[in-house]
């Protein structure tokens, strides 16, 4: 989940503990897939031992694309946590309903609304000079 901009009125009061909320989800599911790749991996060396070329071949391309969302999930996560400004990973679940929290992700959305609309009323600047 990028932070968003787009927001319907008094939906960034929630942000905070929405976007805690959705890191909590993706440790839950990343967690499952760590599991999962434990499992491709001894069924890998099972089938390297007793298994055909065409189900190794099934078991590296399952294993590589457990990595892959692995390390996807970790980098959303990541990309989440920095953009919470925290850096507890086992407290998240405490940090729901902090109010500090709340006002730093509301000024966040706020920074980049207020850079967003600057770069759009700059463009429209230099749309006007050019049409003068």
């Amino acid at each position: 989940m990028v932070l968003s901009t787009d927001f319907i009125s008094g939906q960034s009061k929630n942000i905070a503990d929405l976007t805690i909320a959705d890191i909590l989800e993706k440790q839950d599911v990343l967690k499952t897939k760590k599991q999962n790749l434990v499992q491709a991996r001894n069924s890998l060396e099972w089938k390297a031992k007793a298994g055909t070329a065409q189900e190794i071949w099934a078991s590296k391309v399952e294993v590589k694309s457990l990595a892959a969302v692995i390390k996807q999930l970790e980098g959303n996560i990541s990309k989440q946590m920095s953009a919470l400004g925290i850096a507890a990973k086992g407290k998240l679940h405490k940090l729901k309903g902090n109010s500090f929290l709340c006002i730093q992700m509301d000024l966040l959305v706020l920074w980049q609304r207020i850079i967003q609309n600057l770069v759009a009323h700059k463009f429209e600047m230099e749309k006007i000079e050019c049409l003068v």
